[in-house]
């Protein structure tokens, strides 16, 4: 009957649509009480600029559709309940401008429906259409709906779902599986249901149950469902049988299983076995071992298998069995014990420390010394470990060089051994002996005796080192004897000292303790050979009965030098020589017999390979040319300064060969210069310098002489005023009259360049010169001041190989006493003379030309 009225309303509403289009434009109110009525269906109106009211009274109870359409202006609605109170508004939710209003409206309720010009005031046509939004349809839906599933005799089938009612009745839901009906009952509106069955309560038989109907109904529509996976049942369980359940592993006496077997349990479902064919898994309950209550089996080939490794513990029975579980696939379960009725034994024998002693020492303090017999007991009467079923004992006498299974011989529960205590048996402190006892299962316990044993019957050895490298020894070196035992000293052990040339021996008592001692040595005049031995007991009062020596080759000699004596002053050539040892002259290598003829001050030390030194001081006389005398500055045009420096005293040295043929210097036009070039020929290895009273040198810095010294190799331009002489005087401790000023070049010393070679090396930089040092000095016979920095630029010209365009990237440096090299500013020329590196600056020192890229 209600589908039919819903038909006979559709059906007046929609001529009442049909007349209200034929009908001219409906003119709204302007309050909701003037508003005149509208139906469903679309009604052609006429509306103002301010809000325009129409009436509807909702024929049913459901949600309405109110919007414009075929407008001529952009509308906006608005819905009123029946006291004029806005519900809801709208501007553009419709087609283009139109509005559009959805709502649930009450059977016989009074609404009013607004509309007006979004902007301005003028009127409006449009169409206003009302539709009723039909209600949805009774649904259901199925989850994991297409899965097959598998179910065993404990499991319960769900069929889980939901429905929708829009009509918000109460829904049923029923299916059926196996003839056995369940429902289930839903309220109105969305809701979930779930159907079961129980397989073993209601007795579902075993099968495959598909396309499974599952039906709706809300007591006006019926709506189904379609399970179409398959559900299978399975409520077969799976079948193990006893015979089919073996276990091995045991080693105990008698086929019992002890500590440390493997328990291994097989279950043989192949054919010829239980021959199930659906077993997804295995277990089995080792408990009664000791083991877990579920560890899990592997197949192979339908061959089950697990195994437990036995633990000590504390079981000792008899008729113990595994239990094997099996599930199928559906999850059905069966357990069956094994009928081996197996024994098993995991207590291994109790040792205690109390119940265990060593005795027998005789040496210090309880020590075990050689010849001792050690005597070891494990007492296990009811007093002692107790233990009721041991069966034989042994002790390890391997860390005193015995048996590690001494069989021990039981009387009255006490089990004894013993072992004799010889030459290399053991040494050391705390060392154990560890006692094995087995049970009548076979279990065995070990433990090591805590009151352990004191032993030293090694033969002691010593191993001797010293401080000296060669063995040769000199009076009052001092040498550290290091004396390592192989085992603690009783008390300090002694070294004593023996030479052969009858000096008595003495003693020397050590310092330390345990196995290193310390023996220090200062030695006395001693020649010859020299022996030192050590000796002494060891801690437990075994005699020591090694020995071990150095020897030594004492030399208290110094070398002995002939030909020079020290403090002598020779007016010639000297020749000096020494009986033994290496030499060095002003610390330079030096052969015994080599002539020096080079006036000079010199130093000869002679070194022996004992480390003894001899020192000769002695000097040979200068000669000296007198500037003015002689007609030595006759070629000189201006004489201001020559008539100034008459009488003077002006050396220059050239190597070893002394002053030779006409002036080799002289002076004009506020110059001093020594132009010594034509003895190129001579070596550079001791310098050419210049040497003046300083006297004269005071009268050239109040001329503001410029000194030039010229050699092949290099030039030296020195004013006179650089050279700082305030104070020189009380530094030297003399009169200025005796000191003496000296000027000179020189090829820089070998171990010099050493250092300027590997700090070059490391930097990258290559040394393309042979080095010069630069000096200028004041001398007092044997006090010597270097003059380090000047006051005034001295300016330093090196000679180098090669053109110019080879030194583009090249500089000076200076080498400093660490072995570092400092830049100075340089300046490359060439001339007719060759190519020069010329340096100005403050100091005096090594001078290397560097380059500074590779080419």
């Amino acid at each position: 009957m209600k589908r039919k009225l819903f038909a006979i309303a559709a059906v007046v509403l929609l001529c009442l649509a049909f007349q209200a289009v034929a009908m001219a434009q409906l003119s709204g109110g302007s309050t909701p009480g003037a508003a005149p009525t509208v139906y469903t269906g679309a009604t052609h109106i006429y509306y103002n600029g301010t809000v325009t009211y129409f009436k509807f009274v909702a024929p049913d109870t459901g949600k309405y559709a109110m919007y414009s359409s075929s407008i001529s202006a952009d509308s906006y609605g608005y819905l009123y309940d029946s006291m004029g109170f806005q519900i809801t508004f709208d501007d553009d939710a419709g087609e283009g401008l139109n509005f559009r209003i959805e709502n649930n409206l009450i059977s016989g309720s009074t609404y009013y429906i607004g509309v007006r010009n979004y902007s301005g005031t003028n009127t409006n046509t449009c169409y206003l259409n009302i539709e009723e939004i039909p209600n949805n349809t009774l649904g259901i839906s199925l989850e994991a709906s297409g899965l097959s599933i598998l179910y065993g005799d404990d499991d319960v089938i769900y069929i889980i779902g939901t429905t929708t009612d829009a009509d918000w009745n109460n829904v049923t839901v029923s299916a059926s599986i196996n003839g056995i009906t369940d429902s289930a009952a839903v309220a109105g509106g969305n809701g979930m249901f779930i159907l079961n069955w129980d397989i073993d309560v209601l007795d579902i038989a075993d099968g495959a149950y598909s396309s499974i109907t599952v039906s709706a109904y809300d007591g006006i529509d019926t709506s189904t469902a379609v399970y179409t996976g398959t559900l299978t049942v399975d409520r077969t369980y799976p079948v193990i049988t006893a015979g089919n359940i073996s276990i091995s592993g045991a080693s105990g006496t008698g086929g019992t299983f002890r500590s440390g077997d493997t328990v291994a349990a097989i279950w043989d479902n192949t054919s010829s076995g239980d021959n199930n064919p659906d077993i997804s898994a295995a277990t089995v309950d080792f408990s009664a071992f000791g083991g877990e209550a579920a560890t899990a089996m592997s197949n192979a080939s339908g061959i089950w298998t697990a195994a437990h490794t036995i633990a000590n513990g504390s079981i000792d029975g008899t008729n113990l069995n595994i239990t094997v579980t099996a599930s199928d696939n559906a999850g059905n379960e069966t357990i069956t014990a094994d009928t081996a009725n197996s024994a098993a034994d995991n207590q291994p024998p109790v040792i205690d420390a109390g119940s265990a002693s060593i005795s027998g020492a005789s040496g210090n303090d309880g020590i075990f010394i050689l010849g001792d017999t050690l005597i070891a007991s494990w007492d296990n009467s009811s007093p002692g470990a107790g233990n009721e079923d041991i069966e034989w004992v042994e002790f390890d006498f391997s860390a005193l060089g015995g048996s590690p299974g001494t069989p021990a011989v039981e009387s009255g529960g006490v089990w004894t051994a013993s072992i004799d205590v010889t030459p290399g048996t053991a040494n050391g402190q705390g060392i154990g002996i560890a006692v094995t006892a087995g049970d009548d299962a076979g279990n065995t316990a070990t433990t090591a005796v805590l009151n352990t044993a004191d032993v030293d019957s090694m033969v002691p050895t010593v191993s001797l080192a010293d401080n000296e490298p060669d063995n040769i020894i000199r009076q009052n070196d001092r040498i550290v004897i290091t004396a390592v035992f192989s085992e603690p000293m009783e008390e300090a052990p002694k070294v004593s000292i023996t030479s052969t040339e009858g000096i008595n021996a003495f003693v020397m008592t050590g310092m330390g303790g345990g196995t290193e001692w310390i023996f220090r040595w200062i030695v006395p005049v001693l020649n010859g050979y020299v022996e030192a031995t050590v000796s002494g007991n060891d801690a437990a009062g075994n005699p020591y009965m090694g020995s071990e020596s150095l020897g030594y080759f004492a030399d208290s000699t110094p070398p002995i030098v002939k030909g020079a004596e020290d403090g002598g002053v020779y007016a010639s050539e000297v020749s000096p020589s020494f009986n033994e040892g290496a030499a060095f002259l002003n610390d330079r290598p030096f052969e015994s017999g080599d002539v020096i003829t080079e006036p000079g001050d010199y130093i000869l030390r002679v070194r022996d390979t004992a480390g003894n030194i001899a020192i000769v001081n002695f000097s040979i006389a200068r000669q000296v040319v007198s500037v003015g005398t002689g007609g030595i500055n006759r070629e000189i045009a201006d004489v201001s300064i020559e008539e100034s420096l008459k009488g003077r005293e002006l050396v220059a040295h050239i190597d070893d060969s002394g002053i030779y043929g006409d002036p080799v210097y002289f002076s004009h036009d506020g110059e001093l210069l020594i132009d010594i070039r034509e003895y190129h020929g001579y070596s550079f290895l001791n310098g050419l310098f210049a040497e003046m009273s300083l006297r004269m040198l005071e009268e050239l810095r109040e001329r503001t002489v410029v000194i030039k010294l010229i050699t092949e190799k290099a030039s030296y331009y020195v004013p006179a005023g650089a050279i700082d002489t305030k104070g020189i005087s009380a530094r030297m401790g003399v009169e200025s009259s005796g000191i003496m000023v000296r000027i000179g070049i020189r090829d820089t010393h070998w171990s010099r360049i050493a250092m300027a070679d590997a700090t070059a090396g490391r930097e990258g930089y290559v040394i393309v010169n042979d080095p010069i040092d630069f000096e200028v000095s004041f001398r007092y016979m044997k006090k010597t001041i270097v003059v380090g920095s000047f006051i005034e630029h001295t300016t330093k010209i090196i000679q180098l190989p090669g053109s110019e365009d080879g030194y583009i990237f090249t500089s000076a440096a200076v080498l400093e006493p660490d072995g570092g090299l400092n830049f100075a500013p340089t300046v490359i020329i060439s001339d007719d003379r060759g190519c020069r590196a010329v340096i100005e600056n403050f100091t005096n020192s090594s001078y290397f030309i560097i380059r500074l890229g590779s080419f």
